[in-house]
């Protein structure tokens, strides 16, 4: 008799160390992606100061373009239009493998 209560109360209490860690997870996993979401310029300054170049990803322009950007309209508003139509007018200036690549984003038909 004793066993089988025992044997009861170690399930419910492993029960609710599943559930109390699945839980955990979901929030640890909902902080991350609040804390991603918040933190990312941080993260990408540092990963172009650093030259950690790995942990970026193929990310690494874009970040460095929104960085940019919101610097420059902390600094002046003004700034910003000017910069982004000569990011623009750089289009074809990149290499033609970037460039067809861009081309290939819009594209709407097969192969």
């Amino acid at each position: 008799m004793f066993s089988a209560l025992w044997d009861l109360f170690g399930s419910v209490v492993r029960a609710l160390f599943d559930l109390g860690g699945a839980v955990l997870r979901v929030v640890f996993q909902l902080f991350s992606a609040v804390a991603s979401a918040i933190f990312w310029p941080f993260r990408a300054t540092w990963g172009l100061v650093s030259g950690n170049w790995g942990s970026l990803g193929p990310w690494t322009p874009a970040y460095l373009g929104v960085c940019v950007v919101v610097f420059l309209a902390l600094l002046n508003w003004r700034w910003v239009p000017v910069f982004l139509v000569l990011g623009l007018a750089a289009i074809p200036f990149l290499p033609e493998t970037i460039y067809n690549r861009i081309l290939t984003i819009f594209r709407t038909g097969g192969l």
